[in-house]
């Protein structure tokens, strides 16, 4: 797999669609309340602005309004893209066209503004890989085991930002490298993100669980073909720098079923030197609470994908407190949960967009507690 693999996205050709279709009735609307405001003899700037924003909002509702009706992650989504859309496509659009007509040269300015937001969100971002090493203490352990964790791969394509992950994880020579799940959001990319999953190295295992678009993945032929164990519903047992590890793996909806599955998790791990848990969803973290499990290892939320700074992610989609959701290694309860935000993106018409929230990648040290 070459560093230069470039994108190949089979949703491209569909949200190009959308991008235009919205586009097309924001700027309809924009434009309309433009000549409506300058037909009435309005010519103040700020007056101007605002029939430009009002008009372009208005032109954005039904696409709201459908992702509203329609309701599920598809529904969510199609509100995504029509905001994202409306902000660096149309809006610029619009305060250029506006420039022009009104004569304003002052409003290319945010026109470029928005131009390149939309560029750093969509190029910039996303390929400013950030490797976070992180020191766990466990309890149980006599000397340190090294775990790289990494989740939501789910890119459009191998880029060198996902190469570059995969070489920083194996220059860690990790013990255990951990998958928290999402492979891909589309079968055509199966054949590459297999590949590049075969790359990960370990001493000891590769383990993984399943995520929200694995259900059709035949689990024997992606344990054969990437080296990855699914672990979905069992207590994998490893042994790594002299440590009795055991990974409980949460399935996809077993989070659900509360301290009654978690307990039978760890009544199915004998007695190790310490319990580690692998969850897709990182809402496992309260069927955990209280469980002698010392690692809650997730992802899911993909850090918000676009994160406000002083508030953090906006949309977590989860129940986790906003700081853990946000990504990273955290306290919740007793329970140290390393959340990774993930490669690549949602998917179906979803934007693809990264904003204050890099790709990551978690090269965790567990290490005994210190006296």
């Amino acid at each position: 797999m070459d560093d230069g693999d470039a994108m190949t996205s089979p949703f491209l050709a569909q949200n190009l669609a959308f991008d235009l279709a919205i586009s097309a009735t924001s700027l309809f609307f924009a434009w309309r309340l433009f000549l409506l405001a300058r037909a009435r003899g309005e010519g103040r700037p700020w007056a101007l602005a605002a029939a430009v924003v009002i008009g372009g909002g208005c032109g954005l509702l039904p696409w709201l309004a459908a992702g509203g009706l329609e309701g599920s992650i598809w529904g969510f989504a199609l509100a995504a893209r029509a905001l994202w859309t409306g902000a660096t496509v149309a809006a610029p659009v619009a305060a250029a066209a506006a420039a022009v007509r009104g004569r304003r040269a002052a409003w290319l300015l945010p026109a470029a503004a928005l131009v390149a937001l939309k560029w750093w969100g969509e190029a910039g971002e996303p390929a400013r890989l950030e490797v976070q090493r992180a020191t766990i203490e466990v309890p149980g352990l006599r000397r340190p085991v090294r775990v790289a964790h990494f989740s939501d791969l789910q890119t459009d394509g191998i880029r060198p930002m996902e190469l570059r992950a995969r070489a920083e994880a194996n220059a860690y020579d990790p013990d255990v490298v951990v998958f928290t799940g999402d492979v891909m959001n589309h079968a055509a990319l199966k054949a590459a993100s297999y590949e590049y999953l075969a790359g990960f190295t370990a001493r000891g295992a590769k383990l993984m669980v399943g995520g929200d678009v694995d259900g059709g993945l035949d689990r024997a032929a992606f344990e054969a073909a990437t080296g990855f164990e699914w672990i979905d519903g069992k207590a994998r047992a490893v042994t790594a720098g002299g440590a009795r590890l055991s990974f409980l793996g949460f399935g996809l909806l077993d989070y659900r079923k509360g301290a009654a599955f978690a307990e039978g998790l760890v009544r199915l791990s004998g007695e190790p030197d310490a319990r580690l848990a692998l969850s897709h969803r990182p809402d496992a973290a309260f069927a955990l609470k209280g469980l002698p499990v010392a690692v809650l290892f997730t992802g899911h939320t993909h850090g918000g994908q676009i994160v406000i700074p002083g508030f953090g992610p906006p949309v977590t989609l989860t129940r986790v407190p906003r700081l853990v959701a946000a990504g990273g290694v955290h306290l919740l309860d007793g329970l140290a949960v390393s959340l990774a935000r993930g490669f690549g993106w949602e998917g179906h018409v979803a934007p693809r967009v990264r904003l204050f929230c890099r790709p990551h990648l978690i090269l965790a040290e567990l290490v005994p507690p210190a006296r």
